[in-house]
């Protein structure tokens, strides 16, 4: 994906954010945001989002002299979602179809994204999506296609929404419990992005091997990946991308492997997937 007209905004909305979080004045947002618009002029359009906003999350970070502004709010938000847990547990445990509950559990999970919104409805959130009724034919084809990989790679999203995959990858075991499980997360912090610490939170290490990209570039980018995630990568019957970021680095692979799970939260990601704002993608 390219970046649209529209985003500059965004990224410059992004970078606020990150400075109000670490308490920063006037004076140090209006430094942040100077920065931000040379750094835009010169990446130009040749770089799809995700990595133009590593780009400038990095420099933020050095401008803020703070490498994890979002700490809190991962911490906060990793317990919020567990405490959903005993309530999603019933759940599958009485459910006609486990894994289409399971999926809907993770999509309601990608609400939990402090890159695109400043406030947002969890409960709400969950409620509604829990109430859809996934295509069938499409549930089916996802069901198959984990029963049948030998190897599945699980590219996580971010922190707290990775509470909600933990249903999801447990699900994934159950279906086929001889398939090699990899769970992918950032190797350092950007923005509420999963790290090892949220995937072990959770307990995740139970159903899959965690490994980490090699970096912390936002989204997915192959060629910019340690050898290890490359090697699951590169061996993964089914690769499943969690979230917006995933999705913009990693449609221009046209991989068939790839299964998107998303909630589109911004106008360019729906207008690229064809979907209305707000919509829950499975593609």
């Amino acid at each position: 994906m390219k970046p649209k007209p529209e985003c500059n905004p965004c990224f410059l909305r992004q970078m606020d954010i990150a400075v109000r979080l670490v308490g920063g004045d006037a004076a140090l947002r209006e430094k942040v945001k100077n920065s931000t618009l040379q750094l835009l002029k010169k990446l130009g359009t040749k770089h799809n989002p995700p990595y133009i906003a590593t780009v400038l999350f990095r420099n933020a970070y050095r401008l803020l002299g703070h490498d994890d502004p979002y700490l809190a709010l991962k911490k906060e938000y990793n317990e919020k979602a567990k405490k959903f847990h005993p309530f999603l547990e019933k759940l599958i445990a009485r459910a006609a179809d486990p894994l289409a509950e399971a999926l809907k559990m993770a999509l309601a999970g990608n609400i939990i994204d402090f890159g695109i919104l400043e406030k947002f409805d969890l409960d709400k959130t969950l409620k509604k999506t829990l109430k859809l009724r996934l295509p069938q034919n499409k549930v089916r084809s996802i069901r198959k296609r984990i029963a049948a990989a030998k190897t599945i790679l699980y590219i996580a999203d971010n922190a707290g929404e990775i509470g909600f995959d933990y249903f999801l990858i447990s699900e994934i075991h159950r279906i086929n419990p001889l398939a090699k499980i990899y769970l992918s997360v950032k190797k350092t912090p950007i923005i509420n992005d999963a790290t090892k610490e949220d995937a072990l939170f959770f307990g995740l290490g139970r159903y899959a091997s965690i490994l980490d990209s090699g970096d912390n570039w936002i989204g997915t980018h192959p060629r910019l990946c340690s050898k290890t995630f490359l090697k699951a990568y590169d061996t993964a019957g089914l690769i499943i991308s969690k979230g917006q970021a995933n999705y913009e680095s990693l449609e221009e692979q046209h991989d068939p492997r790839i299964l998107f799970l998303l909630k589109s939260k911004c106008p360019v990601v729906s207008r690229s997937l064809k979907v209305k704002l707000n919509d829950v993608v499975m593609k």
